[in-house]
């Protein structure tokens, strides 16, 4: 896992795709702009969306409430999804670092608070999405209450599942502007 203090920083040694090393600084990153991708050394996947920074952590896999945890630890949360268009981004994005074998990756949403009222827990707003797996959320067994991106048919879509199933997760840091007042705590 990466120190916090590290993730705060976000200023991080990655590997890219061309196998050039180099050192990459998020705050310079422009918008919508590929960082890393899945390396076999163990070094942290991220990417850009708008005003978000995800940090995909394919190496280890967790359950749910450790997951979210995890984000804390990084001064991060779980991913909660905005819009299909940002929907369709991040999973075109976990799909092509994964071709060899398909992983599911945690958001934040949940019904854990009142049974089929999903919600994202990064945010409290309601999940509104038309991407879940044909049938979902369907509670199998009245036990799925954490959603997650999951692969089925060849396709990235929404799920419920147990929140002890363990998964690789997505955390999310959302770039908030600087006000002129207050420039220095940026």
């Amino acid at each position: 896992m990466i120190p916090s203090k590290l993730a705060t920083l976000f200023s991080l040694i990655v590997y890219l795709q061309y196998s050039h090393c180099c050192e990459i600084n998020l705050d310079v990153v422009e918008e919508n702009t590929d960082v890393c991708v899945k390396t076999p050394l163990n070094i942290p996947v991220i990417t850009t969306y708008g005003n978000k920074t995800y940090y995909l952590e394919v190496n280890n896999q967790i359950n749910w409430h450790n997951a979210y945890l995890a984000c804390k630890q990084y001064n991060m949360e779980l991913i909660n999804i905005d819009s299909d268009a940002e929907f369709d981004y991040i999973r075109e994005f976990i799909n092509s670092l994964t071709t060899a074998q398909k992983l599911n990756f945690w958001t934040s949403g949940n019904d854990l608070g009142t049974e089929g009222e999903y919600k994202w827990m990064s945010n409290g707003r309601r999940v509104f999405s038309n991407r879940w797996h044909k049938g979902q959320p369907d509670n199998y067994g009245g036990l799925e209450d954490c959603i997650h991106f999951w692969h089925v048919s060849n396709v990235y879509l929404l799920n419920d599942s147990t929140c002890a199933s363990n998964m690789a997760f997505i955390c999310q840091s959302i770039k908030k502007p600087c006000s002129v007042q207050r420039s220095w705590q940026c």
